[in-house]
């Protein structure tokens, strides 16, 4: 459902990008639907992208050379959303040095989000919302911060996407050493139903907790995470 949505986009579109560096399932349906419909349509590889601590440095092509930028926010998969932006961005005329001043300082609401708290406790607020964000978010953690502990604090919505409640208590799982379940968008459901549906799929009761006010669960996991460091 979600891609036959995003399919739409060509439709009202002069000019396609398609990153044909995807899972290799969907290339070929994506490639019809953009040379059907669009009037021109730019391929694009992953860029080489170097990590750094809520930064990314990406080197593309662009306009017959490779070109530099610096993104001020950290993970791989927003550098690849990165470098569409500057493809887009020089369809539409911007000059190189502008995107590059712009990609230097963005920031983002609920994306990568970097804050230090006391006692050396680093805290990233992300709008992942699903398997591929999620293990997208902790593959950064956990290259930017090996040997510390991982705690995760999540829910999810209500009323849609049910699938996604077993796969963040499998995220869970495999990469948290702890977790508080909390509440998101819930909708007409109740909150500690969703939050029950997603306990019940951890394996390591131990390692999560129900917390359904959002206020009371964010000072529970930083108490916890200042207290076990």
């Amino acid at each position: 459902d979600y891609l036959t949505s995003k399919l739409k986009l060509f439709k009202k579109a002069k000019i396609g990008l398609v990153n044909i560096d995807m899972d290799p399932t969907y290339v070929d349906r994506i490639r019809e639907e953009a040379e059907k419909y669009c009037k021109k349509v730019i391929y694009i590889n992953e860029p080489a992208i170097v990590e750094g601590p809520g930064y990314i440095d990406i080197e593309t092509y662009l306009n017959g050379k490779t070109e530099k930028f610096r993104v001020n926010i950290g993970g791989v998969y927003n550098g690849i959303n990165a470098v569409c932006a500057i493809n887009v961005c020089n369809e539409l005329g911007v000059p190189i040095d502008i995107m590059r001043d712009a990609l230097e300082t963005v920031v983002v609401p609920g994306r990568m989000e970097h804050y230090v708290i006391k006692d050396g406790v680093d805290v990233i607020v992300d709008c992942a919302h699903n398997k591929m964000s999620y293990e997208g978010l902790f593959r950064y953690a956990n290259v930017q911060y090996q040997g510390r502990k991982k705690y995760f604090l999540f829910g999810c919505v209500g009323d849609k996407a049910y699938n996604r409640r077993k796969e963040a208590a499998k995220i869970l799982d495999k990469y948290a050493d702890f977790a508080v379940i909390t509440e998101r968008d819930p909708g007409k459901e109740p909150v500690l139903d969703i939050c029950n549906e997603i306990y019940n799929y951890v394996e390591n009761k131990d390692k999560a907790r129900i917390v359904t006010d959002r206020d009371e669960a964010v000072k529970t996991i930083l108490d916890d995470a200042i207290l076990l460091r």
